[in-house]
């Protein structure tokens, strides 16, 4: 007899999904993480099915074929459980609330998708070193998602008091009012209360940044013990170093879930005009009052963004990383 459930697939081996069943059918559970795992795992046949046991299963072959997916974390998934059979069957992924997508490194014309369902994606950066272009790109990334998106300066002890509080005042002036900007430090408590909105029970966030930032102290300190591997600072430059070499949702002591994203070298758009809209909103306001609907804000008469620079109101630099932006992205599209 086969049985029908929604579960929880809580790791992945040798690309075998570990389901967590949910004993109640119209519910659905998540991708909790994408690693070898050692744990024994129970066959379907061993044992009645009930709320909370574990079985092996993998993508059904029409799934593979038809679709070209395979779960990943955070996705929700529908699994057939067959008697006698030492494996469920990923039937279906279910349709994703937010997804992070990029172009498949290995199939040019193909998106891999990193992570899903989550509420919120949280980029992380150094305020020692501070990229505004790599911030500028990863914003536009985030806000592709669909998912709230917010910006946390790490390293926040290695400067003085006054120059950490500027330095955050200059990123929330650069990226707007839409998105919260908050400092952290893993060796000051100065700088680790962070907004109370972040990590509510039940969320799910994406940590987003280069390795080394910070992700996995993050994660620890606010888990309130050790869950994800760290690696010490190097004394010379201040940077720590890459340890996430999975993702994996990891549950904190508030209840909420953080998925701990390896660091992503090259942070390539993949379809995100949605979001240059969004980490540009302020251009593209500007943009809709210009007298021609194809302005290139460049050199065309009556171009509303060009007067707001000669006014103070947006900077050049910003105008010029907004183009830069957009013309890499109508490039991918015609690839």
């Amino acid at each position: 007899m086969n049985i029908t459930v929604f579960g929880q697939i809580v790791k992945l081996d040798r690309d075998l999904p570990l389901v967590r069943v949910d004993a109640c059918a119209s519910e659905s559970g998540c991708v909790l993480e994408e690693k070898r795992v050692s744990e024994k795992e129970i066959s379907p046949d061993e044992t009645r099915v009930h709320e909370g046991m574990l079985v092996r299963a993998k993508h059904a072959t029409t799934l593979v074929k038809t679709s070209h997916e395979r779960a990943t974390i955070g996705d929700k998934v529908r699994l057939t459980l067959a008697e006698h059979n030492s494996c469920a069957i990923i039937e279906e992924i279910l349709p994703r609330t937010t997804a992070f997508v990029r172009r498949d490194p290995g199939k040019t014309a193909l998106p891999q998708v990193l992570a899903s369902n989550f509420d919120h994606v949280i980029i992380l950066a150094p305020i020692t070193k501070l990229h505004i272009e790599y911030l500028e790109r990863a914003l536009v990334i985030a806000c592709q998602t669909g998912a709230r998106v917010s910006l946390l300066l790490t390293k926040a002890d290695l400067v003085a008091p006054d120059i950490a509080q500027a330095e955050q005042q200059r990123i929330q002036q650069l990226v707007g009012a839409s998105f919260t900007v908050a400092l952290f430090s893993a060796t000051d408590t100065r700088y680790q209360t962070l907004p109370a909105t972040w990590f509510t029970p039940g969320s799910l966030s994406v940590l987003l940044g280069k390795s080394g930032v910070g992700k996995s102290t993050l994660t620890n300190i606010l888990a309130g013990k050790c869950v994800a591997h760290t690696q010490e600072v190097r004394a010379r430059d201040g940077k720590g170093r890459h340890t996430t070499v999975s993702r994996s949702i990891i549950t904190l002591a508030s209840g909420a879930g953080v998925i701990d994203m390896p660091g992503i070298r090259g942070l390539g758009l993949y379809d995100a005009h949605r979001g240059l809209s969004r980490a540009f909103s302020d251009i593209e306001c500007l943009a809709d009052q210009c007298k021609f609907r194809n302005c290139s804000h460049t050199h065309e008469p009556q171009c509303a963004v060009q007067q707001a620079i000669d006014e103070g109101i947006c900077s050049k630099r910003r105008l010029e990383s907004y183009l830069r932006l957009r013309t890499e992205l109508y490039n991918e599209a015609g690839q």
